[in-house]
């Protein structure tokens, strides 16, 4: 099911990859159903976390990955979801995160 994001942590970076991905940034549609906020909570403490790391490198990985590993965009017309790839996730866990990752 896909529904509209209806948070605030990762509303920037999901707007911003849908409009290049998908060509517009009106409503963001995210593979999700049910409530948002349990995991809006929990990504917004993550993400809290990751900002107070030293390391900027990790952040600017870590930040896009997390936002569309949890809100999954789904273009409503075709149904297609698109999740990060398994090279995004070794990049983030084996790169540039190594030590923040264990």
């Amino acid at each position: 099911a896909y529904e509209i994001y209806e948070g605030s942590s990762c509303k920037s970076f999901l707007q911003t990859w849908q409009e290049c991905a998908i060509g517009q940034n009106e409503d963001v549609f995210v593979n999700a159903s049910g409530d948002q906020k349990p995991l809006e909570n929990e990504v917004s403490a993550v993400l809290e976390l990751i900002a107070g790391l030293n390391n900027t490198e990790c952040q600017r990985a870590a930040v896009p990955f997390l936002c569309q590993y949890v809100f999954p965009l789904r273009q409503c017309t075709n149904g297609d979801v698109y999740m990060p790839s398994k090279e995004q996730c070794l990049y983030v866990s084996t790169k540039v995160c190594t030590k923040e990752w264990q």
